[in-house]
């Protein structure tokens, strides 16, 4: 869990940045998902809330609650957790020497925007030649990028792309995200990865809480290194690391928060999520191709296929019955999976 806090004194915490990730070291992969921040789901048996209330997950605002709501609306159990605030990841990517990512070029979408309620944006900035966000103190559109595509980007630079979304939208944002795990796993288990373990534990010892051990997280980072170096009889890795965003559509309604905009979820998303973790924990050998649904990011993440059309979860679902939402999911021809 990302904590978005930073300047903000007094108020609770916020779920800005949610992930859940399933590793299995026999099948040698991992799978990762991703869960929009605005996401419109029910709170867990943990949460400080009456049973079946529903409002955007970022406002879970404690590991507990967060932890009991994905627990139940995926079906599985977590075994360990990170929650990480602002500082917490900048440190982490620089004392990685950074981490190469596609920096998205976002000029269109920052010229059209009019700025944050909080932050003047000056029009000086809207040069057409740059992008700006803020950075870790919040100081407004402190962080610019005048080149885009792959490149490696600093702690800062990486806060900026995992933070924006006003310049196209928090699914992108969560897939981004997604992506910069990716690109940390992959610094992280590299030799200088591996040598700079202990400086990193040091890092971001004021800004992490975690049940980890510090000698348990050198066991996942030469984990990690084991499963990326691992080669089949043509050279090339048999590592995977498949990433799938909880997939829905931004809607307008009176919720929690009064009239305000929510990512309304697809049932059938949820389904999907349900299907990957139960086979990444199972010790079936199925192809990793295999899929019932198409949410995968890195593939055609948000056509609006006939799985999806209409099947938003509905307030009134006891998501803690699997069978219940499976039941619910209503495909084209009439029939339920």
């Amino acid at each position: 869990m990302g904590e978005g806090t930073n300047g903000r004194d007094g108020q609770d915490k916020m779920a800005d940045s949610i992930t859940l990730a399933v590793i299995n070291p026999t099948k040698g992969y991992v799978e990762i998902f991703s869960i929009p921040r605005d996401s419109y789901l029910p709170r867990g048996e943990a949460c400080d809330y009456a049973p079946g209330y529903f409002d955007k997950v970022t406002h879970t605002k404690n590991i507990t609650c967060l932890e009991s709501s994905m627990e139940e609306l995926f079906d599985f159990d977590i075994n360990y957790y990170v929650t990480l605030d602002f500082n917490g990841f900048v440190s982490i990517v620089n004392a990685l020497g950074g981490v190469e990512m596609n920096v998205p070029d976002l000029r269109e979408g920052f010229n059209y925007f009019p700025g944050a309620e909080d932050a003047y944006l000056p029009p000086s900035l809207k040069d057409g030649q740059q992008w700006c966000e803020h950075n870790s103190n919040r100081d407004p559109y402190a962080i610019c990028f005048r080149q885009f595509g792959t490149q490696i980007v600093d702690g800062e630079q990486a806060l900026a792309l995992a933070r924006s979304r006003h310049y196209d939208s928090d699914f992108a944002r969560s897939e981004r995200q997604s992506e910069l795990i990716k690109a940390i796993i992959q610094k992280a288990s590299s030799t200088s990865g591996l040598m700079s373990a202990s400086g990193l534990l040091d890092a971001i010892s004021d800004s992490v809480t975690t049940n980890i051990a510090p000698n348990q997280f050198l066991d996942f980072a030469t984990l990690g290194k084991t499963l990326l170096a691992a080669k089949s009889g043509e050279g090339a890795s048999t590592f995977t690391i498949r990433t799938t965003q909880l997939a829905g559509a931004s809607s307008t309604f009176d919720g929690e928060l009064g009239n305000a905009s929510y990512n309304r979820v697809y049932a059938s998303s949820i389904e999907d999520i349900r299907e990957k973790i139960a086979f990444a924990l199972s010790s079936t050998d199925i192809p990793l191709t295999y899929t019932s649904f198409d949410y995968d990011i890195d593939g055609s993440a948000y056509d609006t296929t006939a799985y999806m059309g209409g099947n938003f979860l509905k307030d009134t679902w006891d998501v803690s019955d699997p069978y219940y939402l499976k039941n619910s999911i209503h495909l084209p021809n009439n029939t339920t999976i």
